[in-house]
């Protein structure tokens, strides 16, 4: 069943009337109706565009944003452990992709990559991922590399269904919600949909640029200290270039695989 719920996002309407607050209300009865079904297992899935894009409000309306989703995310959860009862539950919160606040501006005096017109930063690739699992939950916080391709396995993974055999990107994240293990992976490919490629791992982040359609030769590529340096302004390739072409060999290696696997 899909229940669509809609509306105009405006910190002078009443907190009960925004389409996020009208979509917990939904997702409430929804849940009732699955407490009183007794039915196992079952899957709820709530699609929300949370705080508007692609305009980011003033600071202040972005805190209300802020203090109504935490509300309502505080409700959903109630709503979900009393539905579940005693029994097993997995509850996940993700986002498609940040914003940009205007921090790197103020906080910074050199150009960052956010400046250079990148979307490919830590402002929009880094994305909540909130997962609460009864039982098995170990409360903190895990520093791994992992991407919304991995919620697919996860959710497979949770309902018992075997995936060898299934062409998958993602990993189920569920070992390492359970500190059993890591996902394994030595870093993550990003790329903006038009002339831009990046490469994560643990310690770098390298944003590549394919040459320009005027045949003008492409930008150098950027290497920049993960987590460090958070807004990405301090570019070091120039003092790690075994690390720029470790980098850039591992990319392509990706891109071509992608590309044999008509991905």
């Amino acid at each position: 069943e899909t229940v669509e719920v809609t509306g105009r996002d405006d910190v002078s309407m009443e907190a009960d009337e925004t389409p996020f607050a009208r979509l917990i209300a939904a997702a409430d009865e929804q849940l009732a109706g699955l407490a009183q079904s007794g039915s196992r297992p079952w899957l709820l899935w709530l699609r929300s565009r949370g705080v508007p894009v692609p305009s980011v409000p003033p600071r202040e309306s972005l805190i209300e944003h802020v203090r109504l989703l935490d509300r309502g995310l505080g409700r959903l959860q109630k709503a979900i452990e009393h539905a579940c009862g005693e029994g097993p539950l997995l509850f996940i919160v993700t986002a498609a992709l940040g914003q940009s606040l205007g921090e790197t501006v103020l906080r910074t005096e050199r150009p960052s990559e956010l400046e250079r017109g990148s979307r490919l930063v830590e402002e929009f690739t880094h994305t909540p991922l909130l997962i609460q699992l009864r039982p098995g939950t170990i409360p903190g916080r895990a520093r791994e590399l992992v991407q919304t391709v991995d919620i697919g396995p996860t959710l497979l993974d949770w309902f018992g269904v075997p995936a060898a055999d299934m062409r998958l990107d993602g990993r189920s994240l569920l070992p390492i919600v359970r500190a059993e293990s890591s996902t394994g992976r030595e870093f993550i490919c990003l790329g903006d949909g038009a002339r831009q490629r990046a490469i994560r791992t643990e310690d770098f982040l390298l944003v590549t640029d394919e040459p320009p359609a005027d045949g003008q030769p492409a930008d150098p590529p950027r290497l920049y200290v993960q987590p460090d340096d958070r807004w990405q302004v301090n570019d070091v390739a120039g003092q790690s270039p075994d690390a720029v072409g470790r980098l850039e060999g591992l990319l392509e290696g990706f891109l071509r695989s992608q590309a044999a696997a008509g991905k």
